[in-house]
């Protein structure tokens, strides 16, 4: 219901606003969100415990990142550093992915073999 209620929010800021205007207002909204699980994800589960947890923290806490970056180039159009700090975020969301993917194949795989 959630997840419906809210597609239907964003189709009506679309409409109301244009697609340009409710784009930008999802941004401030995926940070709250990422950050909300990013944080209570850090402090009520064991997410140290395996692989997998700790691979989803980073992923969670690198898109965190991402989305906190494109609300500041929202905010702010010009800064210092703008180049490098893109380049360093891409890089961190990059290889986060990549080992949260790599940890995915390892899981699977070891559960193969434990069959």
């Amino acid at each position: 219901m959630t997840l419906g209620l809210t597609l239907l929010v964003v189709l009506c800021l679309a409409w109301m606003l244009g697609v340009r205007a409710a784009a930008t207002l999802l941004v401030p909204f995926l940070v709250l969100v990422v950050g909300l699980f990013a944080a209570l994800y850090f402090f009520r589960s064991n997410w140290r415990a395996t692989l997998a947890g700790r691979a989803l923290l980073y992923s969670k806490l690198s898109l965190l990142v991402l989305s906190s970056y494109g609300a500041t180039v929202l905010i702010l159009d010009e800064f210092p550093a703008r180049d490098w700090v893109r380049l360093t975020v891409y890089l961190v969301v990059a290889l986060t992915q990549l080992n949260l993917l790599l940890t995915f194949i390892r899981v699977q795989n070891e559960r193969e073999r434990s069959r």
